[in-house]
């Protein structure tokens, strides 16, 4: 929502660029996640919903995801309690153990990727399975990576913390 506002009273403030899409139009906007996807060296994490196969089976997403996990590049997740039933190749790659995948035990309400602790892609809050999407790739991004990636060691603590309780209970 900030950042939505400083694109609508400064344009494209420090390198925001904001994109919009629509129910199944999210596949318009994989170009750019790729780019961002592709420019990682060491690190990439995703805090996300339902991991919509839109974006998360897209095979260039899959592609790059595969190709940076063997150049040794850290891939981290955290997601909803649900994952869309459609999106199974990202999935398949934590099974194998090429990426770590935590679960939350609600619906997280702010989506972000961070790459290499300094690039962000922020999406504006939505309902879950909402058909609409707009979110910012911010290239540089500093203090706002820095806080997200607080927010993101948070939210892996907090799955790992539960799904440790939930095994010493059964």
């Amino acid at each position: 929502m900030i950042i939505d506002s400083l694109v609508r009273m400064f344009g494209r403030p420090f390198g925001i660029i904001r994109y919009h899409a629509y129910g199944r139009d999210v596949r318009k906007v994989v170009p750019p996640l790729v780019n961002l996807l592709a420019s990682a060296q060491t690190s990439i994490k995703m805090a996300t919903g339902e991991m919509y196969f839109g974006v998360y089976n897209d095979p260039k997403i899959v592609e790059i995801i595969e190709s940076k996990i063997n150049r040794g590049v850290s891939v981290e997740i955290v997601h909803s309690p649900e994952i869309d039933p459609q999106t199974t190749k990202i999935p398949k790659l934590a099974k194998q153990g090429k990426l770590k995948m935590y679960r939350l035990y609600e619906e997280p309400k702010h989506h972000f990727w961070i790459i290499d602790g300094v690039h962000v892609l922020d999406e504006d809050p939505h309902a879950p399975r909402e058909k609409e999407r707009k979110f910012y790739i911010i290239k540089n991004a500093g203090f706002l990576a820095e806080t997200l990636s607080r927010e993101f060691e948070k939210r892996m603590i907090i799955s790992i913390s539960k799904y440790k309780k939930s095994k010493k209970s059964k």
